[in-house]
């Protein structure tokens, strides 16, 4: 597949000098520069998606009754210690 990026001119003639530098061509560089930014984000939401599994999720209404119970809970062992 081909496939075309339009940069300009000054951003190109960066491209072909460290290309060159590097000793590959600028189609080499792009490929690995784009399949290691890709690599990344996958590596990135595949960490994040497990965490996610693992956490609980709470909605508003489960964290607003958790805060009554542990206020009721902190009342509680006030007057026990009293």
């Amino acid at each position: 597949m081909v496939i075309s990026v339009r940069v300009s001119d000054e951003a190109g003639n960066l491209l072909k000098e460290y290309a060159e530098m590097k000793g590959v061509t600028v189609s080499q560089l792009l490929r690995a520069a784009v399949q290691e930014q890709m690599d990344s984000e996958y590596k990135f939401y595949a960490a994040r998606k497990e965490v996610m599994k693992e956490r609980p999720v709470y909605s508003m209404k489960n964290v607003s009754s958790q805060n009554k119970l542990i206020k009721r809970g902190k009342k509680r062992k006030k007057s026990a210690a009293k």
